[in-house]
């Protein structure tokens, strides 16, 4: 068998995505050993029963919707249009005029919807609206970004699933204290103002924002770019159509996911090689480092999505923790860590074969050449020296389009459910973080009655 022939052997596609896995070590003879796994284990039928609603947040006695927000019988799918034609509708009537967003949020009510809209311009998809992001309560940041807008015309869209987060009430208070230093009297902050949340909330309130749209509580943060949390930013800025786009691409990848044959369903594969990666192998963690500038955000969205998901005690290990960044970055400052570190990072490289116009074709081949040639640098440089080589994957795709990226999201969601059936982890809460929170609900109560809470709080008053 020539290399071409091997390399071709070692394919896995979910249209329009596939994985190269020929350079990350994984043994091919133990597909059939995997195979065996997920049908003992029921992976396919698992998944199934979360699309058909299953309790499977068990800590919070829930169902996981995200999926039901890009199914087009879904009551979840029809009522989400619905709001968004209306918001459309509502947007081009004119009665605010706007050509500025800002969207107010912080975890998966940020990076989202911040990894869309930026994929979106560098897709060369125009726009009138320009959108801005506030999620840290560092005064500097919220300054600077309100001192650059032209308030007057800035619709601000709040978003908070439990309409408590303590960082994004807080930024409220700070642009609605702006715009009154700024000679906006507070009678007018509801006409500028939208807000994102559930039903009943206490930012669910009429007389505070000009639009209400509702995240079902069963829509968790880190999973919420296929709701109205990622939706509503896609559609005032792109239109509605923009968003069946988007959203039919996560659906088939979903679609994908159902297939029993390992080797025909992208995530369920990846999960598992995942998994040979973090107890086969012992690697703690993986690196995902696209050759796409639109995709530059996308590591931290993952950081999130993955280790808020995984990174929880099992029986057997937790979830790996999560790097990257962009390839023609971190070629110059990760790499050499990547390559010359005792202990070995799998690294998932991302690369798109064609430019969003033809007139870029050439640089797009160029880029790609850096994306093979440092994935074949992984095989090669530890080889000469004796060594094994350092593990690696290749995904990519045709073009990089609203539909490509809905099925990327939907495939990196996918694999995280996969990859809590394999480790016995319950992906859909973060106990942690909400001890976190609550330390902090304490330290803006009155009375703290920690006492290392309070030597810390002194030694920063």
């Amino acid at each position: 068998m020539t290399i071409d022939d091997s390399i071709q052997s070692h394919l896995v596609t979910s249209s329009p995505w596939s994985l190269s896995y020929y350079s990350s070590g994984f043994n091919k003879s133990q597909l059939v050993k995997f195979q065996d796994q997920a049908d003992e284990l029921g992976c396919v039928a698992h998944f199934q029963s979360i699309l058909e609603g299953a309790i499977v947040n068990t800590s919070e006695k829930r169902s996981v919707m995200h999926h039901a927000c890009r199914a087009p019988h879904h009551s979840f799918y029809q009522s989400q249009l619905a709001d968004l034609e209306s918001l459309v509708d509502w947007q081009q009537s004119g009665s605010f005029s706007f050509d500025h967003i800002v969207y107010v949020g912080i975890g998966g009510s940020f990076l989202g919807p911040k990894l869309l809209d930026h994929a979106a311009r560098l897709m060369g998809l125009s726009s009138s609206v320009t959108v801005s992001f506030i999620s840290s309560i560092d005064p500097h940041e919220v300054y600077s970004t309100l001192n650059s807008l032209t308030v007057s015309r800035t619709l601000f869209i709040v978003v908070s699933k439990s309409g408590s987060t303590s960082e994004t009430l807080d930024n409220i208070e700070m642009i609605r204290s702006y715009l009154v230093q700024n000679g906006h009297s507070e009678a007018s902050h509801r006409n500028q103002f939208m807000v994102i949340t559930t039903q009943g909330s206490q930012l669910d309130d009429e007389s505070l924002f000009v639009k209400r749209l509702y995240i079902d509580e069963a829509v968790g943060g880190r999973f919420s770019i296929s709701s109205v949390v990622g939706m509503a930013l896609l559609a005032l800025s792109l239109g509605v159509s923009a968003v069946h786009e988007f959203l039919e691409g996560a659906n088939e990848m979903d679609q994908s996911a159902l297939n029993p044959d390992i080797t025909e369903n992208l995530s369920l594969f990846t999960a598992f090689l995942n998994r040979y990666y973090r107890e086969l192998c012992g690697y703690s963690a993986r690196a995902v480092v696209p050759y796409c500038s639109a995709l530059t955000h996308l590591p931290d969205y993952l950081q999130q999505l993955i280790c808020e998901s995984l990174g929880k005690p099992s029986d057997t290990l937790s979830g790996p923790l999560v790097t990257g960044g962009m390839g023609p970055n971190i070629q110059h400052s990760l790499f050499q860590h990547f390559h010359d570190s005792s202990e070995s990072v799998p690294i998932q490289f991302i690369a798109i074969k064609r430019a969003s116009s033809p007139e870029y074709q050439s640089y797009q081949t160029v880029l790609n050449q850096h994306c093979v040639s440092q994935l074949v640098s992984f095989l090669k440089r530890p080889q000469s020296m004796g060594l094994a080589p350092k593990p690696t994957s290749l995904l990519f795709t045709e073009s990089l389009t609203l539909k490509s990226l809905g099925a990327l999201i939907a495939y990196y969601e996918n694999t995280v459910t996969f990859e809590g059936f394999l480790y016995g982890i319950n992906a859909y809460d973060q106990p942690a973080v909400e001890y976190g929170k609550s330390l902090m609900r304490q330290m803006e109560s009155a009375d703290v009655d920690d006492d290392l809470l309070r030597s810390f709080q002194a030694l920063m008053d």
